[in-house]
């Protein structure tokens, strides 16, 4: 957690328009919707405001604001800079369902919730979202075996 002031950074940070990374030990980073750092001379406003509508679709789709964050950071190298905020909802979806669908495919296969689901993780932070979902299955059950 890091203290911001109550009124514009706060409500920045919770819609999605000002990105806070980091922690107490190693410190904070700040950056824009679109992933540019906070000072940094160029910043494309059309591209932090799709980021920031993408933020705010898929938060009122019910995702998480932590999990609503990672998405966007994981897609938005993938999708590019220009990126229209459909295009960064659909490729968010996309890479949530097929991260849930191999989860499910551990769990329908025996292993419990907890473990389909750190399996998942272990291999999320290393792969792409281009990632074939069969290559990922197979990723995260070889983290199982």
């Amino acid at each position: 957690m890091c203290p911001l002031c109550r009124g514009k950074h706060h409500r920045a940070a919770h819609e999605g328009t000002l990105v806070v990374r980091g922690d107490a030990v190693d410190g904070f980073q700040f950056f824009h919707a679109d992933g540019t750092p906070y000072g940094a001379p160029t910043v494309s406003a059309d591209t932090s405001d799709a980021f920031t509508v993408a933020f705010r679709r898929l938060r009122e789709s019910g995702y998480k604001e932590t999990e609503t964050r990672r998405l966007l950071d994981e897609v938005g190298p993938h999708v590019g800079q220009g990126a229209t905020a459909a295009t960064l909802v659909e490729a968010a979806q996309v890479w949530a369902r097929k991260l849930a669908l191999v989860e499910g495919g551990l769990a329908t296969m025996g292993f419990k919730t907890k473990e389909a689901r750190g399996a998942v993780e272990s291999v999320r932070s290393h792969v792409g979202v281009e990632i074939d979902a069969n290559e990922l299955f197979q990723r995260a059950l070889r983290t199982l075996a």
